[in-house]
């Protein structure tokens, strides 16, 4: 008996110390995997930041260059940086999107239907709408009144071109792509959607306004249009479709 105990008190301390190694590995491998997961995230930020400026180049085109005035407009130039901002913008986000395996290519093929357009337009009247009245209640003017003398000068083209079908595109590309479908795929709709509207209405303008809200009101439909849809085509939609009225709006009372 005397042996057994001997035997019994030399084995349980190595027992011990076996699970405190296990343990200490065990604690190594999940401090392993949350900075491999912080290492991953910083990256990942960094190259979102750097390809949503990217998706900002066409925008160039909305502005004049250097020597240049209302009659004097380098249409060449302008063409080109209208045509490669927007190859690039497009190039960039595909390959952020598959970084994160987002299925955002998958669901551009999916068949348009009548529900679906209709309930983007109502979203993007909603949110024309909740702008006008925030802006008369507020008397604030809209953040996009400086591109109505834009529009009566030769730029008027690639303006028109640029935040009617272009800006819209490649930003929803972005934040319902990118963001809603990838990143936030796993939180649940309500925090998705908050949060997408979120960094959008902060990338539009990061000083926090009142112009700030109309972008956060306009994120919750873009985003709300691609949630109920579950159609990128429904979301770009949406927000084309609100472009379009604000210069329309601009154009009549601005």
């Amino acid at each position: 008996m005397g042996q057994l105990i001997i035997i019994k008190s030399m084995i349980r301390p190595r027992e011990k110390n076996r699970l405190e190694v296990c343990n200490m590995d065990n604690f190594s491998q999940k401090l392993g995997k949350y900075l491999i997961w912080i290492i991953e995230g910083i990256g990942i930020f960094f190259i979102a930041t750097v390809v949503f400026l990217l998706i900002q180049s066409p925008t160039l085109t909305m502005r004049f260059f250097n020597h240049e005035s209302p009659r004097n407009i380098n249409y060449i130039q302008h063409l080109l940086v209208l045509v490669i901002g927007t190859i690039v913008g497009y190039a960039s986000i595909n390959l952020l999107c598959k970084l994160i395996k987002s299925n955002i290519k998958g669901k551009m093929r999916t068949k348009i239907t009548l529900k679906g357009t209709i309930l983007a337009l109502v979203f993007s009247v909603i949110d024309i709408v909740l702008d006008v009245i925030l802006s008369t209640i507020l008397k604030t003017s809209s953040s996009d009144g400086d591109l109505v003398p834009l529009l009566k000068t030769g730029l008027a083209p690639f303006l028109i071109v640029t935040i009617i079908i272009v800006s819209p595109i490649l930003e929803n590309l972005f934040f319902q792509g990118f963001l809603q479908d990838g990143v936030f795929k796993k939180l649940p709709p309500l925090f998705s959607i908050a949060l997408t509207a979120g960094l959008f209405a902060l990338a539009h303008g990061i000083i926090p306004s009142w112009s700030t809200l109309e972008f956060f009101i306009g994120g919750i439909s873009f985003a709300l249009a691609y949630y109920l849809t579950d159609d990128f085509k429904m979301s770009a939609l949406s927000h084309i479709f609100y472009n379009f009225l604000v210069l329309i709006v601009h154009l009549l009372f601005g």
